[in-house]
């Protein structure tokens, strides 16, 4: 496991029982897989000599976060490593408007967005996405940010400078009206077997996830149509 965070965390937890023995990559000894992990390399995942040196010896790598360099990936694709998810999945979760292209290709309904220049970029696409000028719309960055970080409800162009500061690439969205936010998980094995585990609803509280209800309060009955839809 590349990254060190919480969710490496859990998964460790949830792969002894399955007998998984678990090699951990992490920035600091302080992360918080590294402080349950008996097997643990503290090194930088941004440098691909240190990724091929963990990478030896393992079954399967996987990743606790998407940050990992797309070049390196690749390299250790080439070198033979397992990646799990595949390298493309992974390409994917690391940059939002090349998800949100892919999935408007697929069909997904997705809010109206672009990618934006500057604050007269974004008051342009706010005139084109919604009702008189448009306001508010969400910025992001294109890459990182989770949790609220990266991500801001403009309801102006004057307060469109903020996300720009960082010289990143940034994404609009139009607002969306929304009750509440459902998770669905689905999982594929590499022998074809898929598993759809039960939907959850996650409360936010100042963009950062406070809580989680598993499994969420939805009508049995409209479940099994959106699992056919997307299938």
């Amino acid at each position: 496991m590349v990254g060190g965070g919480q969710l490496a965390r859990m998964t460790h937890e949830a792969g002894i029982p399955l007998g998984i023995r678990f090699k951990l990559l992490s920035d600091t000894p302080q992360d918080s897989a590294a402080q349950v992990v008996s097997d643990v390399v503290i090194g930088d995942y941004r440098d691909l000599d240190v990724l091929r040196a963990f990478a030896q010896g393992c079954d399967v790598v996987t990743f606790d976060h998407e940050h990992v360099p797309a070049e390196h990936l690749r390299a250790l694709e080439a070198d033979g490593v397992v990646i799990r998810p595949g390298v493309e999945a992974l390409l994917h979760a690391q940059d939002k408007g090349v998800m949100r292209k892919r999935l408007s290709e697929a069909g997904v309904p997705c809010p109206r967005h672009r990618i934006v220049a500057d604050p007269e970029d974004v008051a342009r696409f706010a005139a084109e996405a919604g009702e008189g000028d448009g306001f508010p719309v969400v910025l992001k960055t294109v890459r990182g940010g989770y949790d609220g970080k990266g991500v801001w409800v403009v309801r102006g162009v004057e307060e469109a400078a903020e996300p720009f500061r960082a010289g990143v690439p940034v994404l609009a969205e139009e607002m969306v009206d929304f009750a509440r936010e459902l998770a669905a998980n689905v999982v594929r094995s590499p022998h074809g077997q898929a598993v759809a585990y039960p939907v959850v609803e996650s409360i936010q509280v100042d963009g950062v996830c406070d809580t989680v209800i598993a499994p969420a309060p939805v009508s049995p009955r409209s479940c099994p149509a959106r699992r056919r839809r997307w299938r």
